[in-house]
């Protein structure tokens, strides 16, 4: 007969420790009131305390795939005693690869009370400042990170604006914002905070009017961005860190902001390790009562030196027998006294009534654009037309190629007026105007160009300087296909208004039927986060041992009433049942290998120090 006694309390409490440590505390989730952050559940003010934590290769003209460090769970474990040492309560990560498990660092951080502010853009796919325009790559891949990040309750924000230094391109990161909130709404995801930040910086009373411009142009409808970083470094050759005077002067320039603004980059630089002088003696003013009235707090770059540049941020070196030691500079000790003491404050989310309104959109913006946005990509119609033409790319052309000599083939082939010749990659952010096949990935869009100007020239110049090929006769498009193109007309200069719900079938067939909304997504149903699959299996597990507790007791009691009748036969189970915990986010992320689309955007390299 099985005896519970056989197990002795030290295995209960063994099991029971084992299943606690899978279910550790969850950080509060970070939400937004008017223009400060605030902890979901207790509505406590959260101001941010950084620090930027990326790969020493980030960055390098020598390096063709950045390094996600938020991936790496041992480094992480590794440098959290330092991240602990500097007093900071956040990370920011420049690059996220989705495709990896960031649950290892992630937890690791969440124990420690760090939350995360990512970038969704990374270092290879952003909005190109060459020939900017929001298309379906750019949406895919950052979407792909969203979900990566979603179920960790210590991601704190993503950027979809990461690098942006020019505001011509601020008309994009709204269009960003739009469809990655969407995104999340439709996948039943929490909400997570989506804003942008700049890494232009200036003290002069113009450059702050146009960021105050620019503001208004990316707060002024319903889709607005929920925060802005801006980059604050010192700009003087003589002088490695940023003055008192302009961390006042950042915060006064902000105070009627409507949404939470921070410094998403700041630092003192230093040229060589022994000449390492930085005291931060500014950090303290973004902590003061006077600052925090506007400003959400700020973010140091950057933990690891940054090997391709003369001057780093960098606050400590990698070295040592194994080379991965961690060795801080001078920097470092100097950082982590300046933070140990700040003790910024702000009032309860209860007790905080937001005062600045919601701007209007600017009417003649002179940094950003037209109000109107560039529609959302729509990779049926993309995929229906260049399943039409004959003359399209070579295969990875735009991996293989310098960017900017294809973007001058597709000028040649338009004769370098788009909106005459090529309307339907027309991308006019002034007049809010945005060809039907702007939104359509590098390849596709680089295929219609060198369809056009086959078509005008003949065979032979189906090449573009052997960038571009000649395929054989296409098939009529099908029902759905010809649904769509019909509407944009033969050049792509109409606006399509009405979609399909389904996916439209190869080039010929009947499937699929057209409505007035954009694609139906699939797989909206809300999933269980980690903490309430953990929840579960606790609440299982403690009902089957309050049952093998009392069970022996109640047969001991039946077995006493009733003698002389038969006994009762038991099965003799060997052992409970094994715990099986839930999938951990590396299995979750399995599924999501094989469906990665194989997108093209467009190559650029940060210059973050």
């Amino acid at each position: 007969m099985f005896k519970v006694a056989s197990l002795g309390v030290l295995s209960w409490l063994a099991l029971l420790v084992q299943l606690f440590s899978f279910v550790h505390a969850e950080l509060d989730p970070i939400v937004i009131k008017g223009s400060h952050f605030f902890t979901k559940t207790d509505g406590k003010a959260f101001i941010i305390r950084g620090l930027t934590y990326y790969s020493p290769t980030f960055g390098s003209f020598s390096s063709t795939q950045p390094v996600d460090a938020l991936a790496d769970g041992p480094t992480c474990e590794r440098d959290l005693p330092f991240f602990q040492d500097l007093n900071i309560n956040v990370l920011r990560i420049y690059y996220i690869n989705p495709t990896l498990d960031h649950s290892a660092c992630m937890k690791l951080l969440s124990d420690a009370g760090i939350y995360v502010v990512a970038d969704v853009t990374g270092a290879a796919y952003d909005i190109d400042a060459y020939n900017p325009r929001w298309h379906e790559g750019l949406l895919n891949s950052y979407t792909q990170v969203v979900d990566s990040l979603a179920s960790f309750t210590n991601l704190l924000a993503l950027s979809v604006g990461g690098f942006m230094s020019d505001e011509d391109q601020l008309t994009f990161v709204k269009a960003a914002t739009r469809d990655v909130k969407q995104h999340i709404r439709e996948k039943g995801l929490r909400e997570i905070p989506i804003g942008w930040v700049s890494i232009t910086w200036g003290r002069t009373t113009d450059t702050i009017a146009e960021y105050k411009e620019a503001l208004e142009f990316v707060t002024c409808t319903e889709e607005r961005a929920d925060f802005f970083g801006l980059l604050m470094v010192s700009g003087r050759d003589t002088e490695p860190c940023p003055r008192a005077e302009d961390v006042d002067h950042f915060a006064r320039s902000f105070q009627d902001s409507t949404i939470p603004v921070f410094s998403s980059d700041t630092g003192c630089w230093v040229e060589a390790q022994e000449k390492d002088n930085r005291t931060y003696g500014y950090m303290s003013e973004f902590f003061k009562n006077n600052a925090t009235e506007s400003l959400s707090g700020a973010i140091v770059m950057t933990f690891l030196p940054n090997l391709t540049q003369n001057q780093s941020y960098g606050l400590v070196n990698v070295g040592g027998a194994n080379g991965d030691e961690i060795m801080p500079m001078n920097g470092f000790s100097a950082l982590s006294s300046a933070m140990a003491t700040v003790k910024p404050s702000f009032s309860n989310a209860v007790d905080y009534t937001p005062t600045a309104t919601t701007p209007p959109c600017p009417t003649n913006p002179s940094n950003a654009g037209h109000p109107t946005m560039q529609p959302k990509p729509y990779s049926l119609l993309c995929s229906c037309m260049v399943d039409s033409l004959r003359c399209v790319a070579k295969k990875d052309v735009f991996n293989t190629n310098n960017v900017a000599e294809l973007f001058d083939n597709i000028s040649n082939a338009c004769d370098h007026n788009m909106t005459s010749n090529c309307p339907g990659l027309t991308v006019d952010t002034y007049k809010g105007v945005f060809g039907a096949f702007s939104g359509c990935n590098n390849s596709v869009a680089y295929s219609w160009a060198a369809n056009e100007y086959w078509q005008h020239h003949g065979d032979n110049a189906c090449d573009l300087n052997g960038t571009a090929e000649l395929r054989d006769e296409r098939p009529p498009p099908s029902n759905d296909c010809k649904f769509l193109l019909d509407q944009v007309g033969k050049n792509g200069q109409n606006t399509l208004t009405a979609f399909l719900d389904s996916t439209p079938t190869g080039t010929s067939g009947t499937s699929g039927t057209a409505t007035g909304s954009s694609q139906s997504v699939s797989g909206n149903a809300k999933k269980l986060s980690k903490g309430m699959k953990a929840g579960i299996a606790l609440g299982v597990l403690l009902c089957v041992i309050t049952v093998l507790l009392t069970a022996p007791l109640a047969l001991r009691r039946k077995k006493k009433s009733k003698k002389g009748k038969e006994a009762i036969s038991q099965s003799d189970p060997s052992d409970l049942p094994e715990f099986v915990p839930p999938p951990t986010h590396a299995q979750q992320q399995q599924n999501r290998l094989s469906e990665l689309p194989e997108f093209q955007g467009l190559m650029r390299h940060s210059h973050h120090g």
